[in-house]
């Protein structure tokens, strides 16, 4: 599960480098992707999309999410004028406001605050936001076109008409199918009474289900929020703390050797650790400790450790055969000495010396290097 979320969390650092980054002509950072316009303090992307890919206010705020943004809000006149500006053609753009149990709501779950910003006479359910032509009109959420159709409101239910009282006198088999009617009808009374109780549960259900969709919508709101924060790390770590601004392949203070950075952390007594705490501080670096499958690996790792204290990497005896972080063998057993229990490897002086894993010692970090 570390290497998963290591290798996510670089695989984030590349995408948010690559959308905020290096799609600019001079390959410094943003603060809105390519394809999105700055008004602060949000970005806003206009999907002009030709027929038939228009898409329902369902479907569009699907198309958002996937996005890692939502429907556009405006909680004051700055927000609506923003919309309005970077909204252009003929054809009408969804917003994030709906009609939720008769009032209007947007998507993160505040109240409209100005009724005056939309025509609508009286909000009914199904009815959706349209930015058309410099005015916000409410249609139907499922239409797909530029314009606007009229929704009629729903019809009330219809009452239940009362049974007529039998008034004569029946008998024989008529008696018996009198009493059998009887009977069905007492039947029909459960039915109904079960029917009610059902709708109950119905409504139960249903309030779960709503409960269950805000805290989804929650969870959106925050995965985009986490991903916004990922890419402002990712650009602070690999793009503005460099001279030029431009984005490198390692983080500042790690080094390159293809296809991964290093990180040599020469700690001074008393900050020196064991190789279980030298892992964990890697960890906290989004890598873990150094590991090498072939000759050139091992050659990156010598190459930069100097000192006289030793380097832990992530190298250990489990189960009497030495094994690396990444859970691989190590291929070449003449790189060090025989294994036997509660041993780990470290670099002192150009070799790979087998010590007790309590000791204390300095420590390499690896991690992949970006594409840039």
């Amino acid at each position: 599960m570390t290497t998963n979320w290591n290798e996510l969390n670089v695989s984030r650092a590349q995408w948010s480098i690559d959308s905020y980054c290096l799609g600019n002509t001079d390959k410094k950072c943003q603060p809105c992707q390519k394809g999105w316009n700055l008004t602060e303090p949000s970005c806003y992307a206009s999907n002009y999309l030709p027929y038939p890919g228009w898409k329902t206010w369902e479907e569009a705020q699907e198309d958002c999410k996937g996005k890692n943004s939502d429907l556009a809000v405006a909680h004051n006149p700055d927000e609506k004028e923003a919309i309005n500006t970077n909204s252009f053609g003929p054809h009408g753009f969804w917003i994030g406001l709906r009609v939720e149990d008769g009032e209007w709501k947007w998507v993160d779950g505040s109240d409209l605050t100005d009724s005056s910003w939309i025509a609508a006479p009286v909000p009914v359910d199904g009815l959706c936001a349209l930015f058309y032509r410099g005015k916000w009109l409410s249609v139907h959420c499922e239409e797909i076109t530029g314009e606007a159709d009229y929704v009629n409101a729903p019809e009330g239910p219809a009452d239940k008409k009362a049974t007529r009282p039998v008034t004569f006198e029946l008998s024989g088999n008529n008696a018996e199918l009198f009493s059998r009617i009887q009977e069905l009808d007492s039947r029909i009374q459960e039915l109904f009474s079960r029917i009610q109780e059902l709708e109950t549960q119905n409504q139960e259900l249903e309030t779960r289900e709503n409960n269950l969709t805000q805290k989804i919508q929650d969870m959106t709101t925050n995965w985009n929020e986490l991903n916004v924060s990922r890419a402002q790390w990712s650009i602070d770590s690999y793009c503005l703390g460099n001279t030029d601004k431009k984005c490198k392949a390692c983080q500042k203070g790690w080094l390159l050797t293809e296809p991964s950075c290093y990180a040599y952390i020469d700690a001074q007594s008393p900050n020196r650790k064991t190789w279980e705490e030298a892992r964990e501080d890697c960890k906290g670096r989004n890598s873990d400790l150094a590991v090498a499958h072939d000759s050139e690996e091992k050659e990156a790792i010598n190459t930069n450790s100097f000192g006289p204290h030793g380097f832990w990497i992530g190298l250990r005896v489990e189960d009497g055969e030495w094994k690396w972080v990444d859970g691989s063998d190590l291929t070449d057993s003449s790189w060090i000495a025989a294994p036997f229990d509660v041993l780990c490897a470290v670099l002192y002086k150009g070799k790979w010396v087998s010590v007790s894993c309590g000791e204390k010692h300095q420590w390499i970090c690896q991690k992949k290097a970006l594409s840039v």
